[in-house]
């Protein structure tokens, strides 16, 4: 059998449009066997082109059908799911974005006969991979490192669900490029600065080449909040630790080359230090000196800034 999850922009850069990602994922249907199964979501984008190139049994599952799927309750410790009639299940570590994954597996399980008390106890043994919204604690804070991979629709699911996980602490966004956009690629990222400037963060962080035309959006449409552009990881990594505060939710999302893990740890490295970490009431002067005293051996100096806040550090991302 073969399951299809989604299909999105992802890949631009090989497949040329969203019609060419249908085409290459198609080729799935048209792999199969006629004694196969093809499992597709009914809302599925192009959903007709896999139903064409198909000669075997196709199932539906999702909206409108006997597993339509419905979030229950999700915070940092997974989420809790309902699928058609057959009762609910929990997702260690999984947010609302990874539902339709879920409950695409959950689906196929109970079409090849899996009775929905193993599909439960399976999934709720199951841990998400690293750097897929993977948490950790650092100087009273929470970093939610998403950073595997990134697509527009994906970075955009992201902060929608870590926003509502905030609660009344602050939001900030740390953001690098999306890869593989090819010709679409600024269309994209100035669409992810609408996006951004929707979130309501209170402080965005972006780093890379193809966020520059983000930065723009959110420079020329009034973006209340702090936003900075950098070009070097431990620059990047330094900003985040002099401007951190306990409470804070901090959302690390980027395509594989950002490597945005290495961002989060040399940040959890200063903060260790203890010199940089910010305290309500502490104000910017008393900061500024505690981080003069940083080794400068250990982390790059931010290069540049200028009064829009804009802080674009020297150095190249690998």
């Amino acid at each position: 059998f073969g399951v299809v999850t989604s299909v999105a922009p992802v890949h631009l850069e090989g497949f040329g449009s969203l019609e060419g990602v249908v085409e290459a994922k198609s080729e799935l249907a048209a792999a199969l066997p006629p004694e196969g199964t093809l499992y597709l979501p009914s809302d599925l984008p192009g959903r007709k082109r896999f139903e064409e190139r198909a000669a075997c049994r196709i199932k539906l599952f999702g909206p409108g059908t006997e597993t339509e799927w419905e979030l229950v309750d999700a915070d940092l410790s997974g989420l809790t799911f309902r699928i058609g009639g057959a009762g609910t299940a929990f997702l260690p570590g999984g947010a609302p974005q990874h539902l339709p994954s879920a409950a695409a597996a959950v689906a196929v399980a109970l079409d090849i006969g899996i009775p929905f008390s193993v599909i439960r106890r399976r999934l709720a043994a199951f841990s998400m991979p690293p750097l897929r919204w993977q948490t950790e604690r650092v100087g009273g804070a929470t970093f939610l490192l998403d950073c595997y991979n990134a697509n527009p629709r994906s970075v955009k699911s992201a902060l929608r669900a870590a926003r509502k996980l905030t609660g009344r602490n602050r939001f900030v966004a740390v953001i690098g490029d999306m890869g593989e956009l090819g010709a679409a690629s600024k269309h994209y990222h100035r669409a992810l600065g609408e996006d951004l400037a929707a979130s309501d963060a209170e402080e965005i962080f972006l780093i890379g080449e193809e966020v520059s035309a983000t930065y723009e959006v959110l420079s020329e449409g009034g973006f209340s909040g702090r936003v900075e552009l950098f070009r070097d990881r431990d620059a990047l990594a330094r900003a985040i630790a002099r401007s951190v505060l306990p409470g804070d939710l901090l959302l690390f999302k980027a395509s594989r080359k950002a490597k945005l893990e290495e961002v989060a740890a040399a940040a959890r490295r200063l903060l260790s230090r203890k010199e940089v970490v910010s305290q309500p009431g502490r104000d910017r002067a008393t900061e500024a000196k505690d981080f003069a005293r940083l080794p400068r051996d250990s982390v790059a100096v931010p290069a540049g800034g200028d009064s829009s806040g804009r802080s674009i550090a020297s150095g190249d991302m690998d």
